[in-house]
């Protein structure tokens, strides 16, 4: 079970690589941070606070912290993955540890995800293009994809990225 425990270490890390050369080459495309920030504030892409209680609104401060919640009590306190690796832990006070830095590394990996999302917002606005709109793209889940190989052709970085999204999807 210790293999498992730190292949799941060496996959987090790749994953972070990937989506850190992302944002990294994304905002200097960009021009800077603030210049992301101000892009997407313009289109109108960052609201923060949201509580309207209408539950047809796709995201509001509600939905996100009880849906959140939800969904994070069930990965991390019935999963049965996740409890067959506490398990394996020789202590409680282990487990408890392992749960923290698990924490910790998803919080990290999910707000890079969502600087990633800024970041090809504020390229493509900036360019004035829509990859999706000129056909250039078939969905919007390639345009991740799409954007590796605009941004970063350099040679292994493709494969890196290939690496993020297959550590991704093994955990």
């Amino acid at each position: 079970m210790k293999a498992v425990i730190w292949t799941d270490v060496f996959q987090s890390f790749i994953m972070l690589a990937g989506i850190l050369s992302i944002v990294i080459q994304g905002t200097l495309k960009v021009g800077s941070l603030s210049n992301v920030w101000e892009i997407n504030k313009k289109w109108e892409r960052i609201k923060f606070f949201n509580f309207d209680t209408d539950p047809r609104v796709r995201h509001t401060f509600w939905n996100m912290v009880i849906g959140s919640a939800l969904a994070w009590f069930g990965t991390y306190g019935i999963s049965q993955a996740s409890v067959q690796r506490y398990s394996s832990l020789p202590t409680l006070n282990n487990a408890r540890i392992s749960i923290l830095l698990n924490m910790i590394g998803v919080f990290v990996l999910v707000t890079l995800t969502c600087i990633a999302g800024l970041v090809l917002f504020a390229y493509y606005a900036a360019q004035q293009c829509d990859p999706l709109g000129q056909k250039l793209v078939d969905n919007a889940n390639q345009l991740v994809p799409y954007f590796v190989m605009e941004t970063l052709g350099y040679p292994g970085i493709p494969g890196l990225f290939i690496a993020c999204l297959f550590s991704g999807a093994l955990r």
